[in-house]
């Protein structure tokens, strides 16, 4: 049978199927009207893998757009190289790239004996601003 590649959408306003770093997806340098708009959604694409632990970025400044990070992962299912696909990433601050790195680094998926060494695989992070 083929294998099809598993694509996962969460669409999150900090619920905890995703956890941010320290618990704490936004910042106070956005005012608070502005915070309780912002959504963020995670999708990622890779075979025969769940997500164990996927992290939320920090978004200080409350930037918006899609946001692409391809990854390679090891047979355990640990994050092992990143690259920022910028081509095919709205415009952000290098503030929120490195944050975006950060979160897909300690990001985790699960074991697959069944797996080659080392696998890749894509997260696309869409930060949006919700209807009013």
């Amino acid at each position: 049978m083929k294998q099809i590649s598993l694509l996962i959408l969460f669409f999150i306003v900090f619920t905890g199927f995703v956890k941010s770093q320290n618990n704490t997806v936004y910042q106070a340098h956005c005012d608070s009207t502005m915070q309780s708009r912002i959504e963020t959604g995670i999708a990622f694409s890779l075979v025969n893998r769940i997500a164990e632990w996927l992290l939320m970025p920090k978004n200080p400044e409350c930037e918006i757009g899609t946001f692409l990070i391809e990854f390679t992962i090891d047979k355990e299912g640990k994050v092992i190289n990143t690259e920022f696909l910028v081509k095919e990433s709205s415009e952000l601050s290098n503030k929120l790239k490195e944050e975006l790195i950060q979160s897909v680094k300690g990001s985790t998926f699960s074991s697959s004996s069944k797996a080659s060494k080392k696998q890749k695989g894509r997260i696309t992070y869409t930060i949006k601003l919700t209807e009013e």
